[in-house]
């Protein structure tokens, strides 16, 4: 059955290409270059003026300008009978004449190489300053060396300069006005699979002239001629001239008190085409600031791109970590309910600690000028151990305890206001393994670019949980028989195997309607298998009794054919991407939780609406709107109606009555790169949205939850970028809000019924920042507030938070290789339940480094972090059901002295 639905619609897509009319056209592709006088060696030249000539009478036929990097590509009206000569010139340099002789669909005229004819003078001096940011077609690009940053800084540093650009360490999260950048590449070419962490953190800003920030497509798009819309930015990182093809090597070593300590060593090789390896292995503890002693991070990581010919490239990364991390954490919460909150304080002294292996490998074929072929693979290793020792108590009203020490006064609270008092040591282990693989064939079918593609998957996972767990809870409102404290005592162990696999299958059909515009219809089919198993032992009476009340057994499978229409148009002043898939399918699952079982069948369909909106009125001006819509299936394990009472503070059970979730999001950009100005506005709403119904155990503490369908959540968000060059000085200004509206259902009993609770939440957010870059080094000055307000509507609580920081980076370049470096933090901030010792925080840290030898390669730094010892680690949150805060306990200050050594052969 599926085989023949297989056949009819490559039958329709047959059809639609053999009724369709269109002109026939060709594609001309190359890259021009210019020859230096002094090494020789041939060059880039970027934007050189592009023009196909019909050979009979000089005709102009079609027109273009090479990209940044020299690249072109020109498509023409193709006659019979006619003859064709790309002329390529540029100002200053000879032109060229090449006859286009092949009628293949796609010509490759490969290198063209222009010699200079100026009149070579004795020295030139250029006054004009280089652009900061300029735009090149839908390219932004961005001058390295307009943004001065203290010598040997990594690129993170360079990102924190940069407007629009943002880099969250704390979720490996880099953005451009907004919008996230999937990957980072050298040159082009994919650079560690990517990860954004590896090149941000570890490649110093010295290599690189400029970054580029654009909607990369991906290979199979570029072979199809078809954007399927889905925006993936990448940040491209260019790399010097001086560079390329040279060997870069670097080893660091450092220590300091409090057992700081931070190795390194490095290699890289790029080459302008993009080829590259890379290797980066980095041992220490110098960014992990809890006072665990025994905290470490170790990685060694290495990158291959590699182009064999004009044909076969191949990419690759391989990547080792292992952490062990040591926290203690504290925290304070408040759960609102329908007549009165719950109040709740923990504290948690954790070790984790994770080796990962992994590797991803892309090798990309093109077997002849109209076939493509790719196979990507990837694997990775996980072994991971959490032990923890955890203390957490529950309370009817404030119990006005200590943040940081909420266990120290826990006695004196009146015990008619304590609900609950739990003690838990556990250490948990974890093993898994995963691998997949991906191949994608294309055939172009003729000169026009009508072509249909193939591809085949399979993935899969293994995993082995180990949990071992002693736990002491204390119900001071549930007395037992003699009138006492009820206590509950678990010592137990649980094994928890698990499964995955999925496969798939598709095609898909791309037919060209004139120059401009593209059609697709795709078909895919996949089948996705699980199995997550569960078996609990009570360690209490000295051997491993199995309770099969707390075990659980889920085997799941997931049948979908995904059908898509997608339509493209693209010139000069507009580029539209409209399309729309939908996704039938069957959904099974068997599930035992302890003496219950329960199966189900069902089928459903997705949607998955898009509409891409993007007009250009020159090169300044960019307006873009896009619109994506997508239906959410609840997992299965959520729609079987079982209990799982294993923890009895959370208790879960599933909801068969549950419905499909589509999701809406609108997004409007605007961007004027002369006046320096970028805008955007977000909307976001659900319908049908899953929520956990919370009903409270008012003698107990505990809870019971389970999802059921809600309406009314959104949210907005608007931000803006704006900044100015005043000779050495720019200032830049950036702004942010957001409403986000949030919906739960609460109830205080199994007999009472839920009742909404809706929290409102705020979100201001500016940034003032004045740079001065003289010649002997930099100033940068920042201001910034940031307040948030959450007003919950069934308690009517309200919290707020303002938080104001300003700071001073700067760096100055003395005689004799030295450097002094230097950067300052204050932060204030006041709101609800905020105690005032803990209100402002001043970080200061000072550095200093000398560089010596020949070539100034060893160089010699001092680095002093948090002089004054007032780091702390606060975070607060406001959702539709409560307010939460917690505190990491950190080390106060050290000093680390570091030696660095750096190579460098020649090419």
């Amino acid at each position: 059955m599926y085989l023949q639905k297989v056949w009819i619609l490559f039958l329709l897509s047959f059809l639609i290409h053999t009724t369709l009319t269109a002109q026939q056209t060709r594609k001309v592709r190359g890259q021009v270059q210019v020859v230096s006088k002094d090494t020789k060696t041939k060059e880039a030249l970027p934007y050189a003026s592009i023009v196909v000539l019909v050979k009979a009478d000089s005709a102009f036929i079609k027109g273009s300008i090479s990209d940044a990097n020299g690249n072109f590509e020109i498509q023409f009206p193709d006659k019979k009978g006619m003859q064709y000569l790309l002329q390529v010139s540029y100002m200053g340099y000879t032109t060229v004449l090449y006859a286009i002789s092949d009628t293949a669909s796609v010509f490759n005229a490969g290198n063209i190489v222009l010699e200079n004819m100026a009149v070579e003078l004795d020295e030139v001096s250029v006054m004009a300053k280089i652009p900061d940011i300029r735009m090149v077609g839908d390219t932004t690009v961005i001058n390295v060396s307009a943004y001065r940053t203290p010598e040997g800084s990594y690129l993170q540093d360079l990102i924190k300069r940069i407007p629009g650009l943002e880099y969250d360490e704390k979720n490996n999260l880099l953005t451009y006005n907004g919008l996230p950048i999937q990957e980072i590449n050298i040159n082009g070419e994919v650079f560690f699979s990517g990860d954004i962490r590896i090149p941000l953190e570890n490649l110093p800003v010295g290599l690189f002239s400029n970054l580029k920030v654009y909607n990369k497509l991906t290979d199979t798009q570029l072979a199809t001629g078809m954007n399927s819309g889905i925006e993936r930015y990448v940040l491209d990182l260019q790399t010097k001239m001086e560079f390329d093809k040279t060997h870069l090597a670097s080893v660091k070593a450092g220590y300091g008190n409090n057992s700081k300590k931070d190795i390194e060593a490095l290699f890289n090789y790029f080459r302008k085409g993009g080829e590259n390896f890379s290797f980066i292995a980095r041992s220490g503890n110098k960014n992990l600031s809890s006072t665990y002693k025994d905290n470490i991070s170790t990685s060694a990581a290495a990158n291959l791109m590699r182009k064999f010919g004009d044909k076969v490239s191949l990419t690759g990364s391989l990547q080792y970590n292992h952490n062990r991390n040591g926290n203690i954490t504290t925290g304070y919460s408040e759960q609102y309910l329908t007549n009165v909150s719950q109040y709740a304080s923990s504290a948690n002294e954790g070790v984790q600690e994770n080796r990962m292996t992994s590797s991803r490998w892309n090798l990309l074929w093109k077997m002849d000028k109209r076939t493509q072929f790719k196979l990507s693979s990837s694997f990775g290793l996980n072994r991971n151990s959490n032990s923890g020792d955890n203390e957490s108590a529950a309370f009817s009203a404030p119990p006005e305890l200590d943040i940081k020490n909420p266990f120290g006064a826990f006695d004196p609270v009146a015990d008619s206001v304590k609900i609950n008092h739990s003690s838990t040591l556990s250490h948990t282990s974890t093993r898994s393994s995963r691998y997949g693989w991906k191949a994608n064939f294309i055939r172009h079918l003729n000169v026009k670019g009508t072509n249909i593609s193939f591809s085949l998957l399979n993935n899969g996972t293994w995993g082995k949980n180990r949990s071992l767990s002693e736990s002491s809870t204390t119900y001071f409102q549930l007395k037992n028989v003699v009138g006492n404290d009820s206590i509950l005592y678990r010592n137990q162990l649980k094994r928890s195997p698990s499964h995955t696999d999925k496969r798939g299958i598709g095609t898909a059909f791309t037919q060209p309607l004139g120059g401009k515009a593209r059609l697709q219809l795709s078909y895919d089919y996949s089948a996705n298998k699980e199995s997550d198993k569960r078996d609990a032992y009570d360690l209490s009476a000295g051997g491993e009794q199995y309770i099969d009340s707390l075990s659980k057994r889920s085997y799941s499978r997931v049948y979908t054919h995904n059908i898509g229409l997608l339509f493209n148009y693209s010139d000069k002043k507009w580029t539209v991407n409209a399309g729309m898939s939908f996704a039938p399918g069957r959904r099974e699952i068997e599930r035992k939780v302890g003496l219950l079982r329960a199966d189900t069948t069902l089928s459903v369909t997705d949607f998955s609406p898009l509409l891409r909106i993007g007009w250009k009125t020159s090169k300044n001006y960019r307006i873009r709107f896009v619109y994506n819509g997508n239906t959410r299936q609840p997992s299965l394990s959520q729609l079987v109606p079982l209990t799982d009472n294993s923890n009895p503070l959370n208790i879960t059970r599933g909801n068969p009555d549950l419905k499909t979730t589509f999701t809406h999001s609108l997004r409007l950009n605007v961007q004027n790169t002369k006046k320096r100005i970028f805008a955007s506005f977000t909307w976001r709403t659900e319908q049908n949205s899953i929520t956990q119904a919370t009903v409270y155990d008012e003698q107990t503490g505990g809870r019971e939850t389970y999802p059921v369908n809600i309406n009314g959540n959104w949210s907005m968000n608007a931000n803006g970028n704006w900044w100015k060059n005043l000779g050495s000085f720019r200032i830049t200004l950036k702004s942010t809000g957001n409403y986000a509206r949030r919906v739960s259902l609460l109830s205080e009993s199994s007999s009472s019924s839920l009742q909404r609770s809706l929290t409102r939440n705020i979100g201001i957010n500016s940034r003032l920042r004045l740079s001065y870059q003289p010649v002997w080094g930099s100033i940068n000055l920042d201001a910034g507030n940031y307040y948030r307000h959450s007003l919950n509507s069934l308690r009517n609580n309200s919290s707020y938070t303002r938080d104001y920081n300003f700071g001073l980076d700067a760096h100055v370049s003395l005689p004799g290789g030295m450097q002094l470096r230097t950067d300052i933090a204050y932060s204030f901030r006041s709101g609800t339940n905020l105690q005032s010792k803990d209100n402002n925080e001043l970080m200061w840290n000072l550095g200093a480094s000398r560089r010596f030898l020949p070539g100034k390669q060893v160089e010699l730094s001092l680095y002093w972090a948090d002089i004054m010892g007032q780091q702390k680690a606060w975070n607060r949150n406001v959702t539709s059901d409560g307010f939460y805060e917690s505190y990491t306990q950190q080390i106060q200050g050290y000093v680390m002295v570091s030696l660095k050594y750096n190579f460098r052969l020649g090419k």
